[in-house]
Order: C-alpha cells, then structure tokens, then sequence
C-alpha cells in the first residue's frame, strides 16, 4: 500500500512538487526585497539587506545587469555599497513572474549579496543544504520500484562542487500536459558574494529550461565581474 500511495503522488504535477519556488517569488515583500530570498532557498538566515538606492552607484551594481536574454526583470532592487560586520559590499535582486499559457508559473530570479567572508561561508552552506533538499527528494522518488518513465524526475546539474550548486528539475505535469521545469541555484564567488538563481516554467522543453537557467547563471557572473573591474580601477 505505502507503494502504491508513493506512486500516485509521483502523478501529481512537479509544480506542485517544487512550487515553493514561485511561492517565494509571489510572496516576496516589497519592504524587505531578499525575504523572498531566503525562502527560497530554504534556510539562509534573515537579514535586513543594505540600503537600496535605486540606482547604480560607483562600483556598485546597475538595471542593466538584470539583462538576461527573454526575460524582463520589471523592477530590479539595486542595494548601495554596505561594510559592516554582515555585508562587505553592494547587493542586486531581479525578480520576474508571471503566468504561464498552461496557468503555471513562468519565474526568474537572481540575487547577489557582498557578505564578509565568515558569513558568505556560513550563509553559503545553509542555501546549498536547503536547495540539496529538492534533489534528495527527487532521487528518493525516483527510487521507488516500478515508477513509470512519464513519472520520473530529471536532474540536470549546471555546477555541482564545493562553490556552487545549480540544478534543473523537469517532469511531466500531467494535469496540466506541460513539461515542468523547476531550477534552482547558489554560488560564492570572488569569495565575496553569495549568488542565488531560481527559475520555473511549463511553457518549454528541457533543453530550453536549463539554458535559461545557465542564462540567468551567466548575467550574475558577468554582473561581479563587471562590479569588480570597476572597483579595482
């Protein structure tokens, strides 16, 4: 019985699933834009997020750098340069969602924050432990005897080693006859700052979700270095 009621569940959608992903996106507050942050990758402590100037400033991040190729990033939250015993430089957020044809959602997101290296580590760790876990369960359903093809889960990594762990998830959403597509991603870079990158969708392949998410991946990476030529100058 503890079978069968195991492999039913693999028939519910994967947005389901992994639907905490655009429950972060939805809920995020505006008062506190990195909130949505840390839920979403499901453990990293909650900390107040440097003043947001609005603009780019001198070193710091700039709109342009949420550019990622189809996707439109309504709103970014550009944080000002911040030294404390937390932060240890500037902070960026692009967030987008909307609804998908099939009544799914169709998110994006990329955060970037400057932390002092003790909390980047500390940080780091608790973001991977937190996303690792969507992947234990979907090994663990996986596992179980006779699952049907149409019903497993793909994990796809994009980085998997001791600074960065970026992951896709597909599987058939058969309600909605979509293939469903739920990444997720954290990364420190430059020993410096603690990049997280999600992405969801119903309205594609495979091949197309894990390139956005590797999209997403590349404007972060190009956005620091970009932040830190600058400031080298």
């Amino acid at each position: 019985m503890a079978d069968r009621c195991a492999l039913a569940r693999l028939l519910v959608p994967a947005a389901l699933f992994l639907g905490s992903l655009a429950c972060s996106y939805g809920q995020q507050s505006t008062e506190n834009p990195q909130e949505g942050v840390r839920s979403l990758v499901g453990g990293a402590p909650t900390i107040p997020p440097p003043p947001n100037s609005g603009v780019g400033t001198l070193g710091g991040f700039l709109e342009s750098d949420c550019a990622v190729p189809g996707v439109t990033f309504p709103s970014p939250y550009i944080g000002e340069q911040a030294t404390n015993e937390v932060f240890d430089g500037p902070s960026l957020i692009c967030d987008s969602s909307t609804e998908g044809a099939h009544g799914l959602p169709v998110s994006a997101h990329i955060g970037i924050t400057a932390y002092k290296a003790d909390k980047l580590e500390e940080f780091y760790q608790q973001a991977v432990e937190g996303i690792r876990g969507f992947v234990d369960q979907a090994n663990a359903r996986n596992a179980i005897p006779d699952v049907p093809p149409d019903a497993r889960f793909e994990i796809t990594f994009i980085r998997n080693d001791k600074d960065g762990y970026v992951f896709m998830i597909t599987s058939q959403a058969n309600v909605y006859d979509c293939l469903d597509g739920s990444g997720y991603g954290e990364e420190r870079v430059e020993g410096k700052y603690l990049v997280n990158l999600g992405f969801q969708s119903c309205e594609g392949d495979a091949a197309a979700y894990t390139a956005a998410l590797e999209n997403l991946r590349t404007a972060a990476l190009a956005a620091i270095e970009r932040v830190e030529t600058a400031r080298q100058k």
